[in-house]
């Protein structure tokens, strides 16, 4: 699984064919989806100027979103750990 997070890490990040057949594909397709939309994309990507660059609120945001796009606590947690927003608390 750690191979496969760092293949998701990073600007510009796509999912690749070989990390989509190892992953959850509901968890990938929100990432998907996550990276293509304009206002969260950026967000994934470490850009916190939209939470005053606050990363608890920024962490918050982006948890909730993953959330909403019908992901659970386990994919919330390994989709954070896949952002540029994680940090060593995750």
């Amino acid at each position: 699984t750690k191979d496969c997070l760092n293949e998701l890490r990073g600007r510009n990040v796509s999912v690749t064919r070989p990390v989509r057949s190892r992953l959850d594909p509901v968890l990938v397709g929100v990432i998907e989806d996550i990276l293509k939309d304009s206002r969260w994309g950026p967000v994934f990507n470490g850009d916190m100027s939209s939470y005053q660059d606050d990363r608890s609120k920024a962490d918050l945001a982006m948890c909730g979103e993953f959330a909403r796009r019908g992901l659970k606590w386990g994919g919330i947690d390994t989709a954070m750990r896949a952002s540029k927003l994680y940090r060593e608390k995750w």
